[in-house]
């Protein structure tokens, strides 16, 4: 025997089915590397995230590693505050087959985060991030307009940056570097746990040049895939984004292997606390 579904029963179960297959995204995992989404943490929800990105590969050898600690929380429903720590090292070619390792302290860096428009509820997510970094010689500002929507078991997300690099010139600080930045992501939930998508990352250098005038210098384009999974407890994220074009660099070839490395690749690693 057969029992039919009246409307509004087929109606809970086909949202039912779409919350089971959005699977962690009720939590504020994230799903790409790089493409920042408009989720925001509950009020008193607290994550402690590892960041780890390399970036390799220019025209000599280069290789560097990124690290970033940071401690997040809901400051209300829709605004969360973060708190990190930065350090780098950097192994590269010093010219005559010779290479210099060198370890960097990164500073300070605290950002907010505002959800403006829900994307479960709204026809578009959208949210506004800030990130303000400090050390003893350089001030970095970072601004940050956040799209995403969900489509069944698709995440769709796109990003507009603009990053400000300040360094100190006697007692001032002074422009040096302007950094604009899309990001757009693609993601597919296989399953509560599990998902899998393509990123792209385009970032464009403006910098001062000899005669002190900010100049276009240079602009890159990424394109690799990114994995996510997640647990009631941590979640992972992982991309890998082979440099796939260069739209203005100074030298010959398709790529930009003089600012931007061949590839790119990012691992967060975040725990609830």
């Amino acid at each position: 025997m057969h029992t039919k579904l009246s409307r509004p029963s087929l109606l809970r179960l086909t949202l039912a089915l779409s919350a089971i297959a959005a699977g962690h995204a009720v939590a504020n995992d994230r799903h790409f590397g790089y493409v920042y989404e408009t989720a925001t943490m509950p009020v008193g929800m607290r994550e402690l995230e590892v960041w780890n990105t390399a970036s390799v590969g220019r025209a000599d050898y280069y290789s560097r590693l990124d690290h970033s600690l940071e401690f997040e929380t809901g400051l209300t429903d829709n605004l969360q505050g973060s708190l990190y720590l930065n350090w780098r090292n950097t192994t590269a070619d010093t010219g005559s087959g010779n290479r210099a390792t060198e370890f960097e302290w990164k500073g300070l860096a605290t950002e907010l985060k505002y959800k403006l428009l829900d994307p479960s509820v709204d026809p578009l997510g959208f949210a506004l991030y800030g990130e303000l970094g400090y050390n003893t010689d350089e001030l970095e500002l970072e601004t940050k307009a956040i799209f995403d929507k969900r489509l069944g078991p698709w995440l769709l997300a796109a990003n507009f940056a603009g990053e400000f690099e300040y360094e100190s010139e006697g007692s001032e600080l002074e422009l040096e570097e302007i950094g604009l930045e899309g990001t757009f992501g693609a993601s597919y939930a296989i399953s509560p746990r599990l998902a899998l998508g393509l990123e792209m990352r385009s970032h464009n250098e403006i910098a001062k040049s000899a005669s002190s005038e900010m100049e276009f210098e240079s602009s890159a384009l990424y394109l690799g895939p990114t994995v996510a999974w997640s647990s009631k407890s941590w979640w992972l994220t992982f991309t890998a984004l082979p440099q796939i074009a260069a739209f203005k660099h100074e030298g010959g070839g398709i790529r930009d292997l003089k600012d931007h490395e061949a590839m790119q690749a990012r691992l967060l690693l975040s725990f609830h606390l």
